[in-house]
């Protein structure tokens, strides 16, 4: 999903995984808002979803309550690659996890691509 900013600038959607669990409570189990902002830190994984496709995440660096994270796994439908740095809110995400999510972890001496980052806005960054 996209839409445009007062920029004429792509805006990637991503779904609220808090609604999402208020909604639809006896089917869908979102995570603690209250504990991912206290427990979310750089280097854990955490799963978001956009373009209707689920996917885990590196947190790369997070400021004022955005997080910014490299995408960690390969991608069917949602227009990002490993590594592509996106950026999404607390509400945003689906599942936590610090140790990682499958087979090998990114690198986290790898430098924040800035001009990968294609989370909220692809060329407001």
């Amino acid at each position: 999903m996209t839409d445009e900013c007062e920029h004429g600038c792509t805006v990637h959607l991503f779904q609220n995984a808090q609604k999402l669990g208020k909604e639809y409570p006896d089917t869908f189990d979102a995570p603690d808002l209250a504990d991912l902002y206290a427990h979310v830190e750089v280097n854990d994984y955490v799963k978001v979803c956009s373009h209707d496709e689920r996917y885990w995440t590196q947190v790369a660096h997070i400021e004022d309550e955005i997080i910014y994270a490299r995408v960690a796994n390969d991608l069917i439908s949602a227009p990002f690659k490993p590594n592509d740095v996106v950026h999404f809110e607390y509400d945003n995400i689906y599942e936590h996890n610090k140790e990682g999510w499958g087979d090998e972890a990114l690198d986290p001496d790898e430098p924040e691509p800035r001009e990968n980052i294609r989370g909220v806005h692809d060329t407001c960054n």
